[in-house]
Parts: C-alpha cells; structure tokens; sequence
C-alpha cells in the first residue's frame, strides 16, 4: 500500500493501450518507474551495500534463427513438425497431477488434444474443457465451437466439457478478473478464458495443456496475409500474387480480393505513409479514437528478412505474444492451474523461427505447415477448416447486457483517473453507443477496464 500511494500511472503504456488494445512496449509497464524484466534476459542485483543497485539486463539467447532452405519441401517441414510437437506433447503429459487440456474446436488445440489422447496410457482419458456460445455475434457470424469441439473430442482418449458462464456469473466475475490480471486487458474473451480454468479446476485439473503461439509462429492471424501477400509479390511478381490471393480467398473464409489487395499494400507502404494517405481522404484520425494523441506507429520490418517473417518475430517477441501470456497464467494461477504450451516448446517454436514463409501460407491456407502436419491425427473438418474464430466470447451482448452498468461505471472512473488522455467528446459517444455498436463495444470496454484498474489500485495519472 505505501508503494503504490507513490505510484502513478505510465501515460504512454496507457494510451498506446487505449489506442491498440495492446500495451507491449518493452520493460515498461503501466505504472510508472515499474518495469519488466525482459524475456530471455536477466538481472543481477548487489545487495551488499545499504541499497540495491541494477545492472543492465543480459540477453541469454541470441537472435531467432535465419529461414532454412531445407524446411522449404512442405512435406519435409511437416514431417519436422509433426515430430517436433508430438515430442512437446508427450513431455508436457509428465505430471504427477491430473493434467487436462483447453479446447477450443481450432486447428492448434485439438491437434494438442488428439496428441495428448494418442500418447497416453490405453485406458486413460485427458478431460478437455471448451467456451461455447452457441449464439451469433452481432454481424450475424455464428460464435459456436460446438460441431468442431465435438469432432475433436471424438475420441476414445479424449473427454469434454463445454463451459457456458451465465450472465450473472459475468457480471460478478469481471472485476474480480480484473484485479486478477493486475492491468487493464482488451476484450472479453479473457473473461471467458477466466471461466474455462476455473471449471477445470472444479473438475480436478491441475496442469492444462493450451495452444498459445501457434498463430503467432505459423502465419494463422488474418491480418498477417497481407505481409504474406507483399512477399509473394515483391519475390515471384504480380501474377503470383494474383494466384495466392485468390486462393486465400477461397480458402481462408476471412477476405476477398479487393481486402487482400487492400493488406498488400498496408503492408508494403509505411504507417506513417498510411496515415498520411488516410488523413487526406478524411479517415484520419478514427472517430473512434479514445486518446487525445495519436497511436504509436507499428513497428518497423527488420530489413534483413521478409514483410512475413518480420511480422512473426514481432508479434512473437513483442507485440502480441508476451501479453497473451501474461493473461493466461494470470488466469491460470489463479484458480492455482499450471499451463504448459507445447508450441512454445523450444524444438518447435525454433523449428517454426527456421521455417520459410511459402510452407506457412502456401496454395491459398494459412498455418499450412501444421495443417500437413495434423493430417491422420486430427479430423479433416477442422484441417480444412476455412474460418477462424480464436477464443471468442459474446461480446457485444455482453456489452448490452450484464456488463453495461460495469462499463458505464468504468468510464466514470477512466475521467476521474486519468481524463486529461483522453479525446474530447469520447466519453459522450461511448455512453450513447454502448451495447448498440460493436465499435464503441471494443472501444468502450478497453476504457471501463482502464478506469476499474486505476480504481481499484487507487491510481492517478
């Protein structure tokens, strides 16, 4: 407590937060003066004298590794693969506790999951556990993992449980979460991820198995088909574009052409450059936008490797990976479950690292790798399955329903805490959209989550 009656909140990590949704910026924190100690590197501190002194933090591991010419057969690299996460899997089942795994009916976990069934003793069985919302979201997009979840767990090896929080249980769970995580989060689906370990722990699972990384590694998230596309394009020409992007437009089930022309050329032109192109046509800045200042840029592709590559490093070292993370073992630990990824493990997240970019994305699929890789172990409705939903939760009913008044409450507090970041008129829009539009929905719940962390720590700009 004495500590944080000092403490402020870091106005930069909260409004590229507000602005992103994301916070990843380094050793910084949201709080100022408190930083991270870096993954892959450490400190040592001298406690011989009257008070501790800092050393600049030592990388332990070098760069990721350079792209393999040999893993550029698609069959050698699934090969590779398959091996490589077969082996992660069978060292992450070592426990003297009962270990279970998260499901979703994706590509990633129930790969994990029918892995996990064919090592195991005969006559043992992993309990699975999956969210299902067996609703559409607001677009009209089905939310139901059910047919998937089903056709994964279609095994003698594997048990399900679906976990379906009712309103109320949301509503009295979100600001235990939050202060749970211990810094504001950007959706929803960390709610119901929250819901998932805590029914696995009822259930008696101690150790839960998990998917993290495989989108990050593998090429999986829609918005990298553009680098993806820029590749092609900048390495085989124009006619090979046009061929991977009508693939990838019949297949992927998330774009159409003209979307992806639009990604090639986001990903080749610098943000700066798009900002600028946007602001003259009027679409700059979002009216949207939460904070008086503008996001910061993304940032810039490694010159030494491709738009791809350069994005997965990102997103693996920086961007999005150590956040997700850091909301899962929060989750996790706190229903006491321990996670283990095996696509994190370190064969197979270095074998991804040395994969080229044409055996991730390759004859119009993402994750192309893996999907070789999960022929024969997993069912082909989910190998061949064209749209991704991730970990998905009702948000904008959500939003509508059951954590209206928390949000509402939440934008109070974001103006008593820290309203001078915060772009004129915002609050006014939010209050008059909320629970009608699913813009002011993500933006909204970004906002209320803010302000009930900076109350509940009793923090102040």
């Amino acid at each position: 407590a004495g500590l944080l009656d000092r403490a402020r909140i870091d106005a930069d990590i909260l409004s590229r937060f507000l602005a992103l949704g994301s916070a990843e910026s380094g050793a910084a924190t949201f709080v100022r003066g408190v930083r991270r100690i870096l993954p892959g590197s450490h400190e040592v501190w001298d406690l011989s004298g009257t008070r501790a002194v800092t050393r600049p933090a030592t990388p332990l591991y070098g760069r990721f590794a350079q792209p393999d010419p040999a893993l550029a057969d698609p069959r050698v690299a699934a090969e590779a693969l398959r091996a490589a996460l077969l082996g992660a899997v069978r060292n992450r089942l070592i426990a003297d506790v009962q270990v279970g795994a998260c499901l979703s009916g994706g590509l990633d976990s129930s790969t994990i999951a029918r892995m996990s069934a064919s090592l195991l003793p005969a006559g043992t069985r992993i309990s699975t556990f999956c969210a299902l919302f067996d609703e559409a979201d607001s677009n009209g997009r089905s939310l139901s993992e059910r047919t998937f979840a089903l056709a994964a767990a279609d095994h003698p090896g594997i048990d399900l449980q679906f976990v379906t929080p009712d309103d109320s249980a949301v509503a009295d769970a979100v600001t235990d979460v939050v202060a749970l995580q211990g810094e504001p989060f950007a959706h929803t689906s960390i709610l119901a991820q929250h819901f998932v370990f805590k029914a696995a722990r009822t259930a008696g699972v101690v150790a839960m198995l998990d998917g993290q990384g495989a989108d990050e590694l593998f090429g999986g998230y829609t918005g990298m088909l553009g680098h993806a596309l820029a590749d092609i394009l900048l390495e085989r020409g124009p006619f090979a574009w046009q061929t991977a992007a009508r693939a990838l437009a019949e297949h992927s089930g998330e774009a159409d052409t003209a979307g992806l022309r639009r990604a090639t050329l986001n990903a080749l032109l610098p943000e700066r450059l798009r900002r600028a192109i946007s602001r003259i046509r009027g679409r700059w800045p979002d009216p949207w936008q939460l904070t008086r200042t503008e996001p910061p840029l993304a940032a810039l592709r490694q010159p030494d490797l491709g738009h791809l590559d350069s994005l997965v490093r990102d997103l693996v070292g920086a961007a999005s990976l150590p956040g997700l993370l850091r909301y899962e073992d929060r989750n996790a630990m706190g229903v006491a479950i321990e996670t283990r990824l095996p696509f994190l493990a370190a064969p197979v997240a270095d074998l991804a690292m040395r994969m080229p970019v044409g055996v991730k994305v390759r004859a119009g699929w993402t994750k192309a790798v893996l999907r070789d890789a999960a022929e024969g172990i997993v069912p082909e409705i989910i190998v061949r399955r064209r749209q991704k939903l991730g970990f998905v939760s009702p948000h904008d009913r959500w939003m509508a329903g059951p954590l209206n008044d928390w949000a509402r409450n939440g934008f109070a507090l974001a103006q008593e805490r820290f309203g001078d970041l915060l772009a004129d008129g915002i609050v006014d829009r939010l209050q008059d959209r909320l629970g009608r539009d699913p813009v002011a929905n993500t933006a909204g719940f970004r906002l209320a989550c803010a302000g009930h962390w900076a109350a509940g720590l009793g923090l102040v700009r």
